[in-house]
């Protein structure tokens, strides 16, 4: 008897595999979306964007995985994955390369145990692991960690300076 299976939007960010439960992602884009940079904001933000009337913040994944971004990496496309990890709430990721969506057996997941450095949040961010059918194994990222990064802006960002 088979076990369960669920679908995963598949990607890559630099040599790493990630999958993305599907029932947490809300769309994908591949250059066509213009981001706004804003000022005084974390280095993980590349600023915000516009979709389908809702404005979102937008990670550069690589960063928040304390990697290069891809502009230092010289990759010029911007794939983008949308999630809404609240009732208003919308996130925007930036991910070198999307596969495409594979189905994974719910037996072959489990805790991902790889110890890595805490710089990276790798078990916070991808606190699971799947098994591929042809035995690759990808992070699975937890969606409702996201809503739990650091606001765009620092709260004491100086103001205006009267002279």
């Amino acid at each position: 008897m088979s076990s369960a299976q669920e679908d995963y939007l598949i990607g890559r960010i630099g040599r790493i595999r990630v999958g993305f439960h599907c029932q947490d992602v809300t769309g994908v884009f591949n250059n066509d979306l213009k981001i706004t940079l804003i000022a005084n904001q974390a280095s993980i933000y590349l600023g915000l964007c516009t979709i389908h009337g809702k404005t979102m913040q937008v990670i550069d994944l690589r960063k928040r995985l304390s990697m290069s971004s891809a502009t230092e990496d010289h990759i010029k496309s911007k794939n983008i994955v949308t999630f809404q990890t609240g009732m208003e709430h919308n996130i925007a990721l930036v991910v070198d390369i999307i596969e495409g969506l594979e189905a994974i057996q719910t037996d072959s997941i489990g805790k991902n145990s790889i110890k890595t450095s805490h710089l990276m949040n790798m078990n916070l961010l991808f606190p699971s692991i799947g098994k591929l059918e042809n035995g690759e194994i990808i992070h699975i990222l937890d969606a409702t960690y996201l809503d739990k990064i650091e606001p765009i802006a620092e709260e004491d960002s100086g103001g205006l300076e009267l002279f």
